[in-house]
């Protein structure tokens, strides 16, 4: 005669159920959020907008409806709750500052045809906490064919 489950294992039974109809359904709405998405990005690029929430996150790849392995019971193992509250309790630095409003066509104006980085450091004195600012400035400016490098940290307006 064949054992009878008990009340417990027939109520867990039950919800290892329940939770595959949900992981199911969580797996289609997820392929059909993607399906919109690219449909997204296909109008987007007929009348050149952007598409808000179009890039893929840092989150679970598509198709993967948990986070866990299958089969594993949900719940937090002891370690992992560990971690989490030794995050939580960790001070947060404060955000960085970003660098000050800067109309770098006027700035490319008033450098001489022929200008160094140090030139263009005297020209922007406001940046002194933020050089990295100067790099990109260069960088666009060069790709955009407003100048040209001739020499190691030497620039000639085009």
């Amino acid at each position: 005669m064949p054992r009878q489950r008990s009340f417990f294992e027939a109520i867990e039974a039950q919800g290892r159920e329940v939770l595959k109809m949900i992981d199911k359904e969580i797996v289609e709405l997820e392929r059909r959020l993607g399906e919109l998405r690219d449909q997204a990005a296909r109008w987007a690029a007929a009348v050149g907008a952007s598409v808000r929430g179009a890039r893929r996150g840092p989150g679970r790849p598509p198709g993967r409806p948990s986070g866990r392995p299958r089969g594993r019971p949900p719940g937090r193992p002891a370690l992992v709750a560990k971690v989490v509250a030794k995050a939580v309790a960790r001070k947060r630095r404060p955000a960085k500052r970003s660098s000050p409003p800067v109309d770098w066509e006027a700035v490319l104006k008033r450098l001489p045809k022929k200008f160094s980085k140090d030139e263009l450091a005297r020209a922007t004195p406001k940046l002194k906490a933020h050089p990295q600012a100067r790099v990109i400035a260069v960088a666009r400016w060069s790709r955009s064919g407003q100048i040209k490098k001739v020499a190691d940290g030497q620039y000639q307006k085009a």
